[in-house]
């Protein structure tokens, strides 16, 4: 038996001890709105759309015509546990807690959607993209424009010449040494000179600009005694659903399905 046929007569029986003595066929929309709520709940949203589309074909087999819509419950039902909300200030706190100004930068890109796959559009990156009055960076062939705080970040972290380690209570917490960085560098985040990156003429490789996120969460715990989540998914999600809560604010826009999908191209955001 292959997982669609488990998962089918999985769903069946499932069906049939919620609604005990009620045929498959004669369950209405309230019903099956309260059974995917109870039962789809997930950190997977891949799963919780194969679950509705299993759901589905067991109503078209049981001759019920209500066809679910599985956007109708996504939000409800796919419960993402490695996301926080920043407001711009709450990200800029965040930023300000931290010693170096190309990590306040990353952060403060990635909740301005700037990041790319596998952080392509941080890593590669280059002094000579930044505008001379740092109004924008070129990126892909399209201008990203700086607020205020933006070019004062970009500033600093084309100014920084030593990546300084953090030290709290003369203890060290792990991270890297302190260290200057190679000023002939085209990149704007620059790595730890070392053989492997040709004395740090190389970009930052995705795993290690990953590892510094995690670290700079250590950090922040350390200085602030504050948990927080910072991965670069879940700092692009909280940027774009602040920028969408300010439009709607102060545009009234009502944030249906298609406007959200709609906004997303404009904005260049690939996520869901």
């Amino acid at each position: 038996m292959s997982d669609y046929e488990i998962k089918f007569q999985r769903t069946v029986k499932r069906l049939n001890d919620t609604f005990k003595g009620k045929e498959i066929s004669e369950l209405n929309s309230d019903e099956l709105k309260q059974f995917i709520l109870d039962n789809f709940k997930t950190i997977n949203r891949s799963a919780y759309y194969n679950s509705v589309k299993i759901l589905n074909d067991i109503l078209k087999h049981y001759n019920n015509e209500i066809e679910i819509d599985s956007k109708l419950y996504v939000e409800e039902c796919v419960q993402t546990k490695d996301i926080q909300y920043f407001t711009k200030t709450e990200i800029i706190n965040v930023c300000n807690a931290l010693l170096n100004f190309q990590d306040k930068l990353i952060i403060y890109l990635l909740w301005n959607g700037v990041m790319g796959k596998e952080y392509c559009d941080i890593l590669n990156m280059r002094v000579n993209d930044v505008a001379k009055d740092y109004s924008y960076i070129n990126i892909n062939g399209r201008k990203f424009m700086c607020d205020d705080y933006m070019k004062f970040l970009v500033r600093g972290t084309i100014k920084q010449i030593t990546y300084v380690k953090f030290v709290r209570n003369s203890e060290e917490l792990l991270s890297p040494d302190t260290f200057d960085f190679n000023s002939s560098s085209p990149y704007l985040i620059k790595v730890k000179p070392s053989k492997r990156n040709s004395d740090g003429l190389r970009p930052m490789t995705s795993s290690a600009l990953q590892r510094k996120l995690t670290k700079l969460q250590d950090i922040y715990l350390e200085e602030c005694n504050e948990q927080i989540i910072l991965s670069g998914l879940s700092l692009v999600k909280s940027g774009v659903l602040y920028q969408m809560f300010i439009k709607e604010v102060q545009d009234g826009i009502v944030w249906t399905i298609d406007e959200i999908d709609r906004y997303l191209k404009m904005t260049g955001h690939r996520i869901n």
